[in-house]
């Protein structure tokens, strides 16, 4: 009994710690996708005409749509390894009890 609440203690301490990445992660993110906004509204003030805004939003889009593909792809990865790691018990568990049947 002991061990199974040591390893229960552990599977949390270790999900703790993926929820606390990804949920930084996604600060980091938000971050990087304010200060771009930032940046595009910077380089609108400075545009000299209305073909120079075009492409100057043409470039931010593109840039932005190659960030957040990106940005998707982490995501997705940490969210698929906090939910391996949060059923990581119960799998511990069913496996020591077929084992044991």
């Amino acid at each position: 009994m002991s061990e199974t609440l040591d390893q229960l203690g552990q599977s949390f301490s270790k999900t703790t710690d993926t929820l606390r990445d990804l949920n930084l992660k996604m600060i980091e993110m938000m971050r990087a996708n304010a200060e771009a906004s930032f940046d595009l509204a910077e380089n609108l003030v400075t545009a000299k005409s209305p073909t120079d805004i075009f492409e100057r939003l043409k470039g931010f889009t593109e840039q932005q749509v190659q960030t957040l593909q990106k940005q998707t792809q982490e995501l997705t990865g940490l969210t698929q390894t906090a939910a391996q790691e949060a059923m990581r018990p119960r799998k511990d568990a069913e496996d020591r009890a077929a084992k044991s049947a």
